[in-house]
């Protein structure tokens, strides 16, 4: 889909030009209101997946699903959720997803995201070595930025709106932003002090409040994984081709040790081939819990098990 189609990058509601020194006049304030609400409109057309299909990685090029098929829900549902968790292992493209579900919700729909970080330094070394990158081998994203947008580590104007970059330690960082949807990136190892602070900052009725929390976990009961378990706890099940058990992956009931590989915890035989065939299957149904997805290297298709194993 051409980029036309989403509508040209416009400025946030509310804001206004100026001729020379003075004011606009109301009607061309009135004008430009509408223009941005038919920008958005356009923009909110396209979903995240075809969105995000139009964001290749800056040094792999597009999102490969088949290297990462249980990423294919996360980039099709959910994407307008409350509150998502993602407990996750390093090294699979979950920041990818959250970058990219960031800049979705401030390119197309006008809002302003937050994303945190632990510190100021991670979140500097984001911007500069993913956040950059990822918009300057996008020609879709290049072609919704204007000149005066800002474009630095610690705000980036894209389309409609714009995206937020803070550290954790700073309290006076987070209360500064106004944001409608929040990352919370790292969990555990965020300053949890200030992030009641950052939540507050999506508490208004007139903003949607989304809030996405994704973290390695560090401890049991606690941080990410805590947050984990009040959600419906999506596993990634894996249907064994030789007896048909379908199944959640763990190390203990689907590593063979000795032979390096995953096995069907019922008979035993290898399921490498089935592992791409998986679907995401809610282990807490039930009303009034939020998303939440256990990503481990298990999951992964072409996953190293004997190094795993190491």
């Amino acid at each position: 889909m051409p980029s036309s189609l989403l509508g040209a990058p416009g400025r946030p509601f509310g804001s206004s030009t100026r001729q020379g020194a003075g004011q606009v006049t109301t009607g061309e304030a009135l004008r430009e209101k509408l223009a941005n609400r038919k920008a958005e409109k356009a923009g909110q057309s396209i979903g995240y997946f075809d969105w995000a299909m139009k964001v290749p990685e800056a040094k792999t090029g597009p999102l490969n699903f088949d290297a990462f098929p249980f990423q294919r829900e996360m980039y099709r549902e959910g994407v307008d959720d409350k509150e998502m968790v993602v407990q996750k292992c390093t090294q699979i493209g979950i920041s990818s997803w959250s970058m990219r579900w960031a800049v979705y919700h401030a390119d197309t729909k006008g809002r302003t995201a937050l994303y945190v970080f632990p510190k100021k330094g991670d979140m500097e070394d984001f911007t500069t070595l993913r956040i950059k990158p990822m918009i300057a081998a996008s020609n879709y994203l290049l072609g919704r930025q204007r000149p005066d947008d800002p474009n630095n580590k610690g705000m980036i104007g894209v389309g409609l709106g714009k995206v937020v970059f803070r550290g954790s330690e700073s309290k006076t960082g987070l209360d500064s932003v106004d944001c409608d949807v929040i990352v919370f990136d790292e969990y555990d190892t965020l300053d949890h002090a200030n992030i009641p602070d950052a939540e507050m900052r999506v508490s208004s009725p007139l903003s949607p409040g989304l809030i996405r929390r994704i973290g390695v976990p560090s401890s049991p009961d606690w941080g990410i994984s805590a947050k984990y378990d009040e959600s419906d706890g999506r596993q990634w099940e894996v249907t064994c081709s030789a007896c048909r058990h379908k199944q959640p992956l763990t190390f203990g009931d689907n590593v063979d040790l000795k032979l390096g590989i995953r096995i069907c915890r019922r008979c035993s035989e290898s399921i490498e081939q089935d592992i791409a065939a998986g679907e995401w299957v809610a282990q807490r149904p039930g009303e009034g819990r939020s998303r939440g997805y256990h990503v481990s290297r298990l999951v992964v298709p072409n996953a190293d098990i004997p190094k795993l194993i190491k």
